[in-house]
């Protein structure tokens, strides 16, 4: 069981990844381990690098911020039940992967 935790813990860093994906997987496997999670990630971040899912250029600008909000709205609109979903539950941030 601990060898399968340390492949999916593997395969988890050997891609694209978060910290909370890290963190959250420990914690919803009830895995041990012997530092806190801020520790684990001090040690894991030194070790990755920050890959942003846009560029400058393909329109990552602060006014689509308004945008949006607007979409955010309009859906909420639609499905208000999905509100904890979307602030709480959703995973999707910049992803980090380990520095070759």
């Amino acid at each position: 069981m601990a060898q399968d935790h340390a492949n999916r813990l593997a395969g988890i860093l050997g891609a694209k990844f978060t910290p909370g994906e890290v963190i959250h997987y420990i914690e919803d496997n009830n895995i041990k381990i012997n530092i806190s999670g801020d520790e684990l990630l001090d040690i894991i971040m030194p070790m990755s690098v920050k890959n942003p899912e846009a560029d400058h250029g393909e329109g990552y600008w602060i006014d689509h911020w308004h945008y949006n909000l607007d979409l955010l709205e309009n859906y909420l609109a639609v499905y208000p039940e999905n509100l904890k979903d979307i602030i709480f539950e959703k995973r999707v941030l910049t992803f980090w992967t380990l520095k070759q």
